[in-house]
């Protein structure tokens, strides 16, 4: 959803660090920040040739990101949270997270050119840059220890995502868009984004993973990405990320083709499935994806209202973008959610929007702990 721009507390960025990541990256990276006094510095940002890695000193140096304490849904039963993952019997939590391509992260389109509207954002260089992001991407994805992981806009899957996950216990399956628009953004570099997904090892085994191509736009075509995974707790169950295209009809074109999809695998199995995604702000998706005869429904909106947003950017020309795109969608005959992230509230967000120093991405992650009510003992084949 569009909104005008909303007043609030101006807080400095750089200052958080005491300068210190900035002038670390203008030491390794001159050419990362071209001030001048006749613009914006963040329109002059070019992606440097040479990356050097930011210290550790540096990284520790930013400010704390959002607080993200799992919290009981409204009508659970009173429990313990520390309680609710005492073995992988007792259930399994699933994160959900766009993770802002860096290809389409304070770019140009085409390498060169202007910027897009779309990705012109209002955040200064510092806050958009890879080597940053990266760490606090990680930060946020390992202080949700979810025993599967969504991700979409990845364009660094096998140079970071996958060998960083891997050490800490995942599988990790990726699908590349067929017509990423990284490519056309830093078609250099050769990154292409698309969605991955991870699940661990110490609860999850994986029978195989489906690519699903989705009907095309007129300058992009989107994948998403579905594996049949068994789990300790859940028995065989299908796990989707998905990224639609903005735009309702297009959308809701591809609502209905990965829902087909899906529906093909799960409904002679009577599999449950998991769709997580940037699903977009069509109501017609979310109807067509509630109203299927698969029977799901949106985690989040299981206590009877959604989050007033996933999603706010800001560009450099003041237009506010506060969206509710993200989902965690589930089999209601298989899962309950328990206990979730809560979003941020409006007055935590900085002025600058997202993303921040204090957050890594324009799209805020997902968190649900399920609850399994029934097993599944059909086998994975």
């Amino acid at each position: 959803m569009l909104r005008a721009p909303v007043e609030a507390p101006v807080v400095p960025s750089t200052t958080y660090c005491e300068d210190l990541v900035k002038n670390e990256a203008m030491a390794a990276s001159p050419c990362m920040w071209a001030y001048t006094d006749s613009g914006p510095p963040w329109l002059k940002y070019q992606k440097p040739k040479r990356q050097a890695n930011l210290s550790e000193k540096a990284l520790a140096s930013l400010p704390q990101m959002f607080s993200r304490d799992l919290t009981l849904f409204p009508g659970t039963a009173p429990t313990s949270v520390e309680g609710l993952l005492r073995s992988p019997l007792d259930g399994f939590k699933v994160m959900q997270f766009n993770t802002l391509a860096d290809a389409l992260c304070g770019r140009a389109q085409p390498e060169g050119g202007p910027l897009h509207p779309r990705f012109r954002s209002a955040a200064p260089p510092l806050e958009q840059d890879w080597r940053l992001r990266q760490k606090r991407i990680l930060e946020e994805i390992q202080r949700g220890a979810a025993d599967i992981i969504c991700l979409e806009e990845v364009d660094h899957y096998h140079d970071w995502f996958e060998p960083q996950l891997k050490e800490l216990g995942y599988m990790g399956f990726f699908v590349a868009h067929p017509k990423s628009r990284c490519l056309r953004s830093a078609p250099s570099e050769l990154l292409q984004d698309g969605c991955a997904i991870f699940l661990k090892r110490e609860t999850f085994s994986v029978q195989r993973s489906v690519e699903i191509a989705l009907p095309e736009g007129e300058d992009s075509a989107h994948a998403a990405l579905m594996v049949i995974a068994e789990g300790v707790a859940t028995g065989p169950v299908l796990v989707v990320a998905a990224q639609l295209q903005a735009g309702d009809e297009l959308a809701t074109a591809q609502a209905k083709k990965l829902l087909e999809q899906v529906s093909g695998y799960a409904t002679p199995k009577g599999w449950p499935v998991i769709i997580c995604g940037d699903l977009g702000t069509s109501d017609d998706v979310y109807s067509a994806i509630l109203n299927h005869p698969m029977r799901l429904a949106s985690a989040y909106g299981c206590s009877g209202y959604e989050p007033d947003f996933t999603a706010w950017t800001l560009t450099d020309d003041g237009e506010e973008n506060q969206r509710l795109s993200d989902f965690i969608m589930y089999s209601v005959n298989a899962f309950r959610p328990i206990a979730h992230w809560p979003i941020p509230s409006e007055e935590e967000v900085p002025s600058e929007r997202l993303p921040h120093l204090k957050y890594p991405s324009s799209h805020l992650a997902l968190l649900v702990h399920f609850e399994c009510m029934k097993k599944t003992n059909l086998p994975c084949d």
